[in-house]
């Protein structure tokens, strides 16, 4: 599909949406766009689309490439189709990567206007594998070091919000967990625990295994884990180290019943244990 065809796909999304809006004034139209007030908003989008589209350009800027350097050595390995990056406002990508001729083999990454930057490195056999390799991976918050992170397949790829922070899951070598979701704060560099396995649940005893979360522009995470020796995935909210529940199985849905499942267990436990 070329650029022409890429826009004028994006401006017929745009004007279907307007129809839509005669009964709702707010329609969702895909993961990163929400159209409000067709009336105003809907027609200039539609007409920007249409003179992008008679240009046939694309602003395509390539970010980071298979055999790109590390600054801390070794190179990016290839990427495969299934891992994907997430995107921020001022366009930098969010992204985890295995890397070649190095001992500390893989590590989440940004990429942007700046160059490519690690945001943590690890070793080992990668998220979930037991593999701690040598030891030879960054310090993590809860001691220890990181080891192996989970692949940017869905859902777990790291957001990234408005400021640059980057959410990640990871495994740990000789900390006071084995495994936690983390953020990287891009104001001061610092790494912190969100949530790790052996937590306190606000549902009451600890988390046995905790998952992929979301990020928005105020640090607030909101995560999937489970309690105990349950096998229902609940979401909770973090934030400023503050965990409370979002949802949980069996609590009352709006507009009557009750929520059945969350998640599956089989995704909390292929992501999390």
């Amino acid at each position: 599909m070329g650029c022409r065809d890429i826009f004028a796909s994006w401006t017929s999304i745009l004007l279907a949406a307007g129809s839509a809006l005669a009964q709702n004034p707010y329609v969702k139209i895909s993961d990163r766009a929400v159209v409000e007030r067709v009336d105003q908003r809907a027609t200039f989008d539609v007409q920007s689309a249409y003179r992008r589209s008679q240009t046939g350009v694309c602003d395509l800027v390539g970010l980071a490439h298979y055999g790109q350097e590390v600054p801390e050595g070794g190179t990016l390995a290839s990427i495969s189709f299934a891992d994907g990056a997430t995107i921020s406002p001022d366009s930098q990508i969010a992204f985890v990567s295995r890397i070649n001729g190095a001992e500390r083999n893989q590590g989440v990454f940004v990429a942007g206007k700046n160059g490519l930057m690690p945001i943590v490195i690890g070793c080992g056999g990668g998220g979930g594998s037991g593999d701690p390799g040598s030891d030879c991976g960054d310090p993590s918050p809860i001691g220890g070091t990181f080891t192996g992170v989970f692949p940017g397949t869905p859902p777990s790829a790291p957001p990234i919000n408005q400021i640059g922070d980057v959410l990640f899951l990871a495994d740990v070598h000789g900390g006071d967990s084995p495994r936690g979701l983390f953020l990287y704060q891009a104001d001061t560099g610092d790494i912190r625990k969100v949530v790790a396995v052996g937590d306190p649940s606000p549902l009451g005893g600890t988390f046995s295994s905790v998952g992929p979360g979301s990020l928005n522009n105020l640090r607030q995470v909101v995560f999937l884990a489970l309690t105990g020796s349950s096998t229902d995935g609940n979401l909770f909210l973090w934030d400023d180290d503050a965990v409370s529940k979002v949802a949980a199985a069996g609590d009352p849905a709006p507009g009557g019943g009750f929520f059945w499942a969350i998640a599956r267990s089989e995704l909390a436990s292929s992501t999390a244990r």
